[in-house]
């Protein structure tokens, strides 16, 4: 989330030859026009193909945000734009349980020595009874995004692209 109390959590990541390569993650607490910022340098910086954003809460200004600053660079020859929005339709738990599938089959690598990875590691560790699910649910509708854009084979087998 963007508001003031909760944190907003970005995970970079890659897919190839079947698997998640989450290479990245970024966890601050942030406010509305900052989050709006990073996001947009973000972009700018690096060869994203997509951003994937939940359109809850200060999602769907985010999202309007967006669209205002990229408008015509949103939509890609491929027919799969820039901005992805996503509405998830059930509860942490049940994204995450549906993601460990992928999880536990081998599905998700994970930068080794990154200095995110330790909180990272404990915040998937103590879910669901832990302080903070962000970078949990991060990954979960990281996992839920790929996993339906490789079934839909839009880039061929094995040649996903990055996603933030």
């Amino acid at each position: 989330g963007a508001d003031a109390g909760s944190y907003t959590a970005i995970l970079k990541c890659l897919i190839s030859n079947g698997r998640l390569y989450v290479f990245d993650v970024y966890r601050k607490k942030l406010n509305f026009p900052d989050l709006c910022k990073l996001i947009i340098d973000h972009a700018e910086n690096n060869r994203l193909h997509h951003l994937v954003v939940e359109k809850t809460s200060n999602g769907v200004a985010l999202l309007e945000t967006l669209m205002l600053h990229f408008g015509e660079r949103n939509y890609r020859q491929s027919g799969l734009n820039l901005l992805q929005p996503i509405s998830p339709s059930k509860s942490k738990v049940a994204r995450m349980e549906k993601a460990m599938a992928y999880v536990n089959a081998g599905g998700v690598l994970l930068q080794q020595n990154a200095d995110w990875l330790p909180a990272f590691e404990a915040e998937l560790r103590a879910f669901p009874g832990g302080k903070y699910d962000d970078q949990v649910d991060a990954l979960s509708q990281a996992i839920d995004f790929y996993v339906k854009l490789e079934s839909h084979s839009y880039y061929g087998s094995g040649k996903l692209p990055s996603v933030a």
